[in-house]
């Protein structure tokens, strides 16, 4: 009795599971364009060269662990699942790209501080190691990171991440143009 209600299970698993639509190297490629054309519109606290890399990272993290589903859900703000679908962004895409962004971040923060001037010949070499070292944990820990930040205060990055990521469904864009 046990293997036919076994059989049977196995059977319904394919027809009630949800396909989920990759997203193809066209839509990354589209979103990569989006989204340094964005960010050098908006964002000043980064190198261009960073910024490409920004976006060619979360470009392909977007083809690995992102699906046309989940943009969809993140994008409506009437679907149940947006934040679920933006937390999985936020975590699977964004985090593990931080690495550039941050090191510049934290470089030009460390370098334009006058007291750090107070070290003379030393203070590229310092803001140097402290970026590094402050880019690299966060590669290592950006992900945990962003999920206890995301648990705490969810809508902290909402608004910025919502504009910043979209992209169309190349089917859509082309049957609509």
């Amino acid at each position: 009795m046990k293997y036919p209600i076994l059989l049977a299970l196995l059977l319904l698993v394919p027809f009630t599971a949800k396909a989920q639509t990759p997203i193809t190297r066209d839509q990354a490629n589209e979103y990569y364009g989006n989204c340094v054309t964005e960010a050098a519109k908006t964002e000043q606290r980064f190198s261009v060269n960073s910024q490409k890399m920004f976006c060619g990272c979360t470009a392909a993290k977007m083809v690995e662990s992102f699906a046309m589903e989940d943009m969809a859900a993140m994008t409506d703000p009437n679907n149940p699942n947006a934040r679920v679908a933006l937390n999985k962004m936020i975590v699977n895409v964004y985090a593990p790209c931080m690495e550039a962004p941050t090191r510049d971040y934290h470089y030009s923060t460390c370098i334009s501080n006058p007291k750090v001037g107070l070290l003379g010949g030393n203070a590229q070499r310092v803001c140097s190691c402290a970026a590094d070292r402050i880019a690299q944990h966060l590669k290592n820990n950006g992900a945990r990171l962003f999920q206890d930040i995301l648990a705490r205060s969810p809508e902290i990055i909402e608004t910025r991440c919502r504009r910043f990521m979209t992209i169309r469904n190349s089917s859509n864009s082309r049957r609509h143009s």
